[in-house]
């Protein structure tokens, strides 16, 4: 309390107070943006339902002042159930779609939603030109109304065709979400490469919120599918159990697809130069390898390709063994992945708790600021 008055106090004297107000705004928005970056997963369940909150208040205003007194009233009554049923769909849909679903039922709301502004639009328009002339008012509705049933499908075809040519552009161009589509057994390949990747959260104690997978049969600029890591940038957090993990994890992806299909394909290189990524950090603080960190000497350089190269080796044998126990669960979460492209972390919190480690490996702790799913709540 006492610092909130000395700033306070050292602006007010330099009579400073928009810089009060903008130095407390900018406090608040960094304390928003902590809040979002610990809960992510929460905060999305919070949105889905503030539609619903905004469709409920404007049935509540609608009840309270709501009029068929004039023909602007009645429009702005209409308007107003029209938007409360909208958000209403569109949360309603959000919280119980999955998949293929939502993506067509949202496309249909759009559609409606263009529609609908199409005929209020201009309702309001001629409405305010007529204002006080009640029978100009329906008149010019009415004609809104006839034009409205003319011309949105006209409308809607034009705004398509805009749409298919900015597709075919960037078709052209070798760029944008249509340039990949995945047949079935592509399809299938990212479903088990990602749930490669998702399994290996079972070494952890505790399943974090941030243990998604996600695939998409139609990928933009080439990715068919990622699942969200564990950022262990902070040097406390980086230690070697961890960085370990990461690594395998970096590798899992491609153990799946050759624990299943018998070979990887090249879509398996991004990981494998995450993997080196961690693997370079690995080296420099595992105790068992010699790492020179800045040398040019050719024999340490030697020694140091031959570090990453032990670490690589070891990690890619770790990650076979633990998939290969765990086969059963990998085309499981695939076959999730497949039917419904998401697995979130309460969909694989009941696997997680039959995944099997190696008998020589151990469970590690999740760092202490990773936020986690109560499982026993």
């Amino acid at each position: 309390m006492r610092i909130a008055l000395i700033i306070i106090w050292s602006f007010l004297k330099k009579f400073d107070v928009l810089g009060l107000i903008s130095f407390y705004l900018l406090v608040f928005r960094n304390r928003l943006s902590d809040v979002i970056h610990d809960r992510p997963i929460a905060i999305a369940k919070f949105l889905r339902f503030v539609p619903l909150i905004f469709a409920f208040i404007i049935i509540v205003m609608i009840t309270r002042y709501g009029t068929l007194r004039s023909p602007i009233a009645a429009l702005t009554v209409c308007f107003m159930i029209a938007l409360a049923v909208l958000l209403t769909i569109v949360t309603m849909s959000v919280t119980f779609l999955h998949g293929s679903l939502l993506v067509p039922f949202m496309s249909a709301l759009r559609s409606i939603g263009l529609r609908a502004a199409i005929f209020f639009i201009p309702s309001y328009v001629v409405c305010y030109w007529f204002r006080g002339n009640s029978v100009l008012q329906l008149m010019a509705m009415g004609v809104c109304l006839v034009l409205w049933f003319v011309f949105s499908g006209i409308l809607e075809y034009l705004v398509d065709s805009l749409q298919w040519q900015k597709r075919r552009r960037l078709k052209r161009l070798d760029i944008g979400s249509d340039r990949y589509h995945l047949n079935d057994e592509e399809y299938w390949r990212v479903c088990v490469h990602e749930a490669g990747h998702l399994l290996l959260y079972g070494q952890l104690n505790a399943v974090p919120e941030d243990a998604i997978a996600v695939v998409d049969r139609e990928p933009k600029y080439g990715f068919g599918g990622f699942v969200t890591p564990i950022h262990s940038l902070d040097p406390i957090d980086a230690t070697t159990d961890i960085l370990l993990w990461q690594t395998t994890m970096s590798y899992a992806g491609a153990a799946a697809e050759r624990l299943v299909f018998g070979s990887h394909c090249e879509g398996a290189s991004q990981d494998y130069e995450m993997a080196d990524n961690f693997i370079v950090r690995l080296a420099r603080l595992s105790p068992n390898t010699q790492y020179f960190t800045k040398t040019e000497n050719p024999t340490q350089e030697a020694a140091n390709i031959m570090a990453i190269c032990r670490l690589r080796s070891e990690c890619q044998q770790r990650a076979d063994e633990y998939l290969t126990l765990n086969r059963m669960q990998l085309i499981f979460i695939a076959e999730q992945l497949r039917d419904k492209e998401c697995v979130t972390c309460e969909e694989f919190s009941p696997v997680w708790r039959t995944l099997l480690l190696p008998a020589e490996w151990k469970r590690l702790t999740v760092p202490a600021r990773i936020p986690c799913l109560d499982l026993d709540g």
